[in-house]
């Protein structure tokens, strides 16, 4: 979870990161995903969100929470309290609700042929803990106890990206939640009540450019 400061754009740091950037680069590439499309009969969007879009708890994504997060608000976020469940992880909480949201709203919205999907990779052993912990967030490396591979914290997200059979709007995470095989997953309310058209709007205000599917 990054500290509380704003990018060059005056966004927060951790949502242009974890969402904008990648709202803006899935509408700068949908002309190519849709000609793959044509050319193969399919084509893929895959999105990588986090058991975090659940904690902390009860914090929606509603209309009024997309424009203070995703809006120029950089740094103004709830400062850098490095406790966990404080405000580096309710940021944290929003982008990776962030994923799930835009993953399904895209879902709404791509033609058939085009296929919208999300994926959480558990607790993995990765170097995200090491980064949060050197950065003053006590208590990160405790997640390492139980964590699995990174390349079986991967498997979820290849799942999406390669199996056959999935199907647009689907979610896959760890059976076990923080680790385990792959497993088709139902989302929790928090993400299917999750305001998708107003994370579509703030994300268009963001980049500057409208996305009309």
């Amino acid at each position: 979870a990054l500290q509380d400061k704003a990018t060059t754009d005056g966004y927060d740091l951790q949502m242009q990161t974890n969402h904008l950037s990648h709202f803006l680069l899935a509408k700068e590439l949908y002309p190519a995903v849709k000609a793959a499309a044509a050319a193969r009969g399919e084509a893929r969007i895959v999105h990588h969100s986090s058991i975090s879009r659940n904690w902390p708890a009860d914090l929606p994504l509603t209309a009024d929470i997309a424009a203070q997060y995703l809006g120029k608000n950089g740094g103004n976020l709830g400062g850098d309290d490095p406790a966990m469940g404080g405000p580096r992880w309710v940021r944290y909480h929003y982008s990776k609700l962030a994923n799930v949201c835009f993953s399904l709203a895209l879902a709404d919205k791509l033609p058939a042929g085009i296929k919208a999907l999300c994926a959480a990779p558990g607790v993995a052993a990765t170097n995200l803990q090491v980064t949060s912990e050197a950065s003053g967030q006590t208590g990160a490396m405790n997640f390492q106890k139980d964590a699995q591979t990174p390349e079986d914290g991967a498997v979820p997200l290849l799942t999406c990206c390669l199996a056959a059979d999935v199907q647009s709007g689907e979610f896959y995470e760890p059976e076990h939640t923080t680790r385990g095989p792959a497993k088709l997953t139902q989302l929790e309310p928090i993400s299917l009540e999750a305001d998708r058209d107003a994370l579509w709007s703030a994300s268009e205000a963001a980049i500057g450019e409208k996305w009309g599917l």
